[in-house]
């Protein structure tokens, strides 16, 4: 488990009278901004994952603007438009990442699975 230590120092924790404590940015978020990791294969940190169970879900994807996207060995979470700050930090539906078909010389078509190691550009999406 990785948070990143510009996201931390850019929300805080507030208390909502439905919702319950959740996270509110204190400054503006770009598009596109890796919020934290999840590692499926290590052991993750305890408090890091209580940070992250504060970014509550929508099913409202309007308004959403925290995507979360699962890979095979890791979860990765990133803004998905710009936050403002006050604005309230929203999950949508997360995603799953698709295999990547690939045909072979011999024409048959090979599944390659999408490496969950790749780099993240700032302002990419998942």
């Amino acid at each position: 488990m990785s948070i990143d230590g510009d996201f931390l120092r850019s929300v805080e924790v507030t208390s909502h009278p439905v919702e319950g404590s959740l996270l509110k940015a204190i400054s503006s978020l770009p598009q596109g901004r890796l919020i934290g990791f999840i590692d499926k294969t290590l052991p993750n940190d305890k408090n890091a994952l209580l940070i992250l169970n504060l970014i509550k879900e929508t099913h409202d994807d309007t308004k959403a603007n925290v995507v979360i996207t699962n890979g095979s060995t890791k979860t990765i979470l990133q803004t998905a438009r710009k936050i403002d700050k006050g604005e309230a930090l929203l999950a949508g539906k997360s995603t799953e990442e698709e295999d990547e078909e690939e045909e072979g010389e011999d024409g048959d078509v090979k599944m390659e699975e999408i490496e969950d190691d790749e780099e993240l550009e700032e302002g990419e999406i998942k």
